[in-house]
């Protein structure tokens, strides 16, 4: 029994070859895939669609700004408390930062040699983290 030859388009498709235009699998097709591009710009009762009451149309969106909520912080979106408390936050936290030191470099073969002689008077094949970091650190005052 011989299979039916694949179908290059589906029913009602415009492209597929028994398509009858304004046949009745043809305008459920084109309900079915219909562009509403340029017919609309929102969905029915969308905030911003034009027949839906109280649309935000006339608003000036600028970068940043809710313009719901002028009163809040600019990109943050934070209340005036809350932009009061972080900006005091940061204040406190930025007094008790200081810059680090520039450490002063090391020669490698120096550096090399230090290790090797802490490794030799402790014995140990390698040294701890903490026994590396000493050797450095006064090799760096």
């Amino acid at each position: 029994m011989a299979q039916a030859p694949e179908r290059d388009f589906p029913v009602g498709h415009p492209a597929a070859v028994d398509t009858v235009m304004g046949s009745p699998a043809h305008l459920a097709w084109e309900r079915q895939h219909q562009f509403d591009e340029n017919r609309r710009d929102f969905p029915p009762g969308h905030i911003k669609a034009v027949d839906t009451p109280g649309n935000t149309n006339h608003i000036q969106w600028e970068a940043g700004v809710d313009q719901l909520n002028p009163h809040h912080q600019a990109f943050t979106g934070h209340s005036p408390d809350r932009a009061a408390a972080i900006a005091e936050w940061n204040a406190d936290q930025a007094a008790g930062a200081h810059e680090s030191p520039v450490l002063k470099p090391v020669d490698a073969n120096v550096a090399n040699a230090a290790l090797e002689a802490k490794r030799k008077e402790l014995g140990v094949d390698a040294l701890t983290a903490e026994q590396h970091a000493e050797v450095i650190a006064t090799l760096q005052q």
